[in-house]
């Protein structure tokens, strides 16, 4: 049974909601339990390209989901952390820390999730955060939506242009931060503008990565389930017709 004060002091699992010992990680132990069984930690020793803390599945999709569309940031503050701890272990070495930025016209949110991470990590490692080297151009579809890499690449590729930050980037190395890498498609798209500006190099790190095997599964099966859940009460997105997953 759960003890009474951990209500008041509102220490919540970041992944699910329970709530959990004040002196602990903010993850309860059945969350803690499914992260370990299936696999869903990464290490330093796993970096493709790109730095992430978790695969993208079961409790961290679901720890994600309510980080991005339910105002749930401590999960997004426990990442910025711990991929702090991750970019001092890499010995890498950054001028500026930046995230992926929203569309004006997206989704009503509390925040850009992007954003909640990335503050974390430039606070941690003393860089300063510029969320306006890139620009997120209106009427972009949803990432989710597109349900094949030439789509979201196509898409990613519309979307994002050089922001209105005035920062000079030349010979610099940019640290971009996004919660979830999918397919790539977005974080390159990024990468090229940030190149133009000037950039020599850009080091990406995300909350999660999506497993290239599960990949299929997760955009095309899985799709029409985020489209009811993140975008079914939204009056924008009244009246279209979304198949239902049972």
């Amino acid at each position: 049974m759960t003890n009474p004060i951990y209500y008041l002091l509102g220490r919540l699992c970041i992944f699910c909601g329970r709530t959990v010992e004040p002196a602990g990680d903010g993850i309860c132990p059945q969350c803690a339990e499914e992260l370990k069984r299936d696999g869903l930690i990464l290490s330093v020793s796993d970096r493709r390209e790109t730095v992430s803390l978790y695969r993208y599945g079961g409790v961290v999709r679901h720890g994600l989901w309510r980080f991005k569309y339910r105002g749930c940031a401590e999960l997004g503050r426990d990442c910025g952390v711990r991929l702090a701890e991750a970019y001092r272990m890499l010995n890498d070495s950054a001028h500026v820390v930046t995230c992926v930025p929203r569309a004006k016209d997206g989704l009503p949110r509390l925040y850009n999730q992007s954003a909640v991470i990335a503050k974390v990590m430039a606070k941690r490692l003393s860089l300063p955060f510029d969320g306006e080297l890139l620009f997120k151009r209106n009427g972009a579809r949803p990432q989710p939506l597109c349900t094949s890499a030439a789509m979201r690449r196509h898409n990613a590729n519309y979307a994002y242009r050089k922001g209105p930050s005035k920062r000079d980037l030349t010979g610099k190395t940019v640290l971009l931060v996004d919660d979830l890498f999918t397919t790539g498609a977005t974080a390159n798209a990024c990468v090229q503008v940030l190149k133009k500006s000037g950039a020599a190099h850009v080091l990406i790190y995300t909350a999660a990565r999506s497993d290239p095997s599960l990949h299929k599964r997760l955009v095309r099966s899985l799709k029409y389930r985020h489209v009811t859940e993140e975008f079914g009460d939204c009056s924008e997105f009244r009246g279209r017709r979304f198949r239902r997953v049972r």
